[in-house]
């Protein structure tokens, strides 16, 4: 109910926001008289972390076993066999489901996965936490800087600067370097129709 379903064929950037995209509420189309938007939400989010959770990619002991996915089931099936629906029942058996997904969700994307270690990353080299390793860098890629723009170029500061500043500052035990590259954008324009002065797209 409420809910859409946009997922299909997936293109691998598209597998990275689908937790965020692929599915989402209709509030206009929620039952409101019994389902609040704060219940239909704990109900969407089950359902994604349990798609996270049973994915192919998610190893075999990280996922729901069988019988605690049947008792959910069961659980709400007893639902419908009462003539009248109980909004406070329904609310406590979805917090006891949304308690027990998260619980898992939160151990392998916190302990198995080790966001903090990836968030320390982000905050190291995004964030500008290792200041040293920008300015490091850039004294590597000066020379390679004042030259013309050319084809080569991004190759050239991975392969020559970068590696020189991994290596300067010790960073090669590090295995966020293993991924990490520097990446120039390619500035150009779009114009959909010459005959129109409008439609000019900067890229």
């Amino acid at each position: 109910f409420g809910a859409s379903d946009s997922f299909g064929e997936l293109s691998n950037e598209s597998v990275q926001s689908e937790w965020s995209i692929s599915y989402t509420l209709r509030i206009s189309m929620l039952p409101h008289c019994y389902i609040s938007q704060t219940l239909a939400n704990k109900i969407l989010f089950i359902g994604k972390a349990i798609r996270v959770l049973q994915s192919k990619k998610t190893k075999l002991e990280d996922r729901i076993p069988l019988e605690e996915l049947q008792a959910f089931s069961e659980a709400i099936m007893k639902m419908s066999k009462i003539k009248e629906f109980n909004v406070i029942l329904f609310s406590k058996i979805i917090e006891e489901i949304r308690e027990c997904v998260a619980s898992r969700l939160w151990h392998l994307v916190v302990v198995k996965a080790e966001l903090p270690v990836h968030l320390k990353q982000i905050k190291d080299y995004f964030l500008l936490a290792k200041g040293e390793f920008y300015t490091t860098f850039l004294g590597e890629a000066k020379h390679i800087m004042g030259l013309p723009p050319r084809t080569s170029a991004q190759d050239d500061l991975n392969l020559g600067p970068l590696q020189s500043t991994i290596s300067k500052l010790g960073l090669e035990d590090d295995t966020f370097m293993e991924k990490f590259k520097m990446k120039l954008r390619s500035f150009s324009f779009r114009y959909a129709d010459f005959k129109q002065l409008t439609g000019l797209v900067y890229d």
